[in-house]
């Protein structure tokens, strides 16, 4: 998610025809110069300056989406996945797939400036020909190319019901760039995903998706759903050495989207839960090993969110300690 100030500034890739070509991507920051080759079978993008693209192929199956992108290669060794979203497209978008892949989008600049503050301020010193490389949204290539057809209203392309780690990408890019308003009327259906999706899932199985669905209800604003997840996600937390809370897979939490409010409270809500148990454990051990006349059965009062107990009562000397649990 971007706050004011902190829009990400994009690499500068530039194809230049003197360069020797290079199939690795631009770490932010940094300024890498690509071949392009004019005379291809293949029909790799080209630049001039002014940025004069080739038309490429439009999505053929609305379900493959990125998979079915036009693999181009130049004499040089550089591959990538081009996309056209625009007959008169002036912008190149460069994402790293989960597989390594460098997928390049070519879009119209005013339609993305038009859907998101976040890109129109991105957008300001932007300089014909360069291509904006997002290490930031490194494997969201899916939820990328979802967002970009929504923004140029390519709509019979649009997915009806995407699977979760789909919805997932989605979410990453909509919620990054500020435009998650473009996805409400694609809501209501892609939360029926969610609900069938809890009917299946074995909330015992290793690597459950509680932590994408949690992310996703949040972006969607879907509350009460939110709130469940927010319940179990807390259960499967963990935190390493240094104190970074991991998730159920032991991937650190703050690399997956969540805002610093919401993992500061996935860590309160853990702390409370783990503090509770400490204390109803430590306490009930001195009643079963202690067993005596004046014994008293633990009573936590539902009122105190620390978990102390704060109300005890005593009971009879013949009853056995057990009888406390």
């Amino acid at each position: 998610m971007l706050s004011s100030g902190e829009l990400p500034r994009p690499s500068d890739v530039t194809f230049d025809e003197a360069a020797v070509g290079t199939s690795s991507v631009a770490s932010q920051g940094e300024h890498v110069t690509v071949a392009a080759e004019k005379d291809s079978s293949v029909s790799p993008v080209r630049f001039d300056g002014e940025a004069n693209l080739q038309a490429g192929p439009h999505h053929k199956d609305p379900q493959a989406l990125v998979n079915d992108a036009e693999t181009v290669t130049n004499k040089h060794g550089f591959v990538f996945k081009r996309i056209l979203y625009h007959d008169e497209a002036n912008l190149r978008i460069l994402v790293r797939s989960e597989q390594g892949e460098n997928v390049i989008y070519e879009a119209c600049e005013a339609l993305l400036s038009a859907a998101s503050p976040a890109w129109q301020k991105a957008f300001e010193s932007h300089i014909s020909g360069i291509i904006f490389n997002l290490p930031n949204l490194e494997g969201q290539t899916y939820g990328m190319d979802v967002v970009l057809l929504i923004i140029h209203r390519k709509l019979s392309k649009i997915p009806h019901r995407p699977e979760i780690h789909q919805l997932y990408s989605i979410a990453r890019v909509a919620e990054e760039y500020d435009c998650t308003h473009l996805l409400v009327p694609f809501m209501k259906e892609w939360m029926r995903t969610i609900k069938d999706h809890d009917k299946t899932e074995d909330p015992g199985r290793e690597g459950n998706n509680d932590g994408k669905m949690l992310y996703i209800t949040w972006v969607f604003g879907a509350a009460r759903e939110w709130i469940s997840y927010l319940t179990k996600v807390w259960e499967h937390t963990s935190l390493s050495g240094d104190g970074t809370l991991l998730d159920s897979q032991g991937q650190p939490w703050k690399d997956q989207g969540l805002p610093p409010l919401l993992l500061e409270l996935i860590k309160r809500i853990r702390h409370k839960a783990v503090a509770k148990i400490c204390n109803i454990s430590a306490t009930g051990s001195t009643c079963l090993f202690n067993p005596s006349k004046n014994a008293q059965n633990i009573s936590v009062s539902a009122e105190n969110g620390n978990g102390t107990p704060t109300r005890c009562r005593t009971r009879s000397a013949n009853t056995s300690s057990s009888a406390a649990w």
